[in-house]
């Protein structure tokens, strides 16, 4: 009896990774990932069906299938938590990187920032197609890509303070201008 509960509940964690769909939105000529707080809510509840499964008695039977649910949300999760952070910083930089000027101003940084856009509109672009949220488990590489977008994207960002604190000392007046009002 309490075997046959822990399968269904098992299943019915699966069932949710199988066919919840992330929110893809256009943006500008690309797609974002939106809805995460929603998406959030439902691993959190698919996680905590899965703990408790584990904590249960009877549980022995089914152990490795409900440690490798457990795994595949995390990294899930983990992903996501990753993939948001980089799109927020692509999304702030990529209005200035477009800019001719400062592509001309900041090449390195320019061809960095290129790297980083193909990635975030090649990655997004792929899930279009088939938005399921299992599929994140079955990219490889996925979460190593991720963090190597956000550490590349965090170093153009503090390139680009530096550039701008150096316009503020040619012409002190900038510093009563926010970075974006600089740009």
């Amino acid at each position: 009896m309490q075997e046959r509960q822990l399968k269904e509940t098992l299943a019915q964690v699966e069932a949710t990774l199988n066919d919840y769909d992330m929110m893809i939105k256009g943006y500008k000529d690309s797609y974002i990932l939106g809805g995460v707080d929603d998406l959030t809510i439902v691993l959190d509840e698919a996680l905590a069906n899965v703990n408790n499964t584990l904590a249960n008695r009877y549980v022995k039977a089914i152990k490795p299938r409900a440690e490798k649910d457990s795994q595949d949300i995390q990294l899930i999760m983990e992903i996501l938590e990753k993939w948001v952070e980089a799109q927020r910083k692509w999304m702030y930089l990529e209005n200035i990187f477009t800019a001719p000027d400062i592509k001309m101003q900041m090449p390195m940084e320019s061809k960095d920032f290129e790297v980083c856009d193909k990635f975030m509109r090649n990655h997004v672009k792929k899930l279009v197609v088939g938005p399921k949220i299992i599929k994140l488990t079955k990219m490889p590489a996925l979460n190593e890509n991720f963090s190597k977008t956000v550490e590349m994207l965090e170093k153009i960002e503090k390139k680009l303070e530096q550039y701008l604190e150096g316009k503020r000392q040619l012409f002190p007046r900038f510093y009563f201008l926010s970075n974006d009002e600089l740009l």
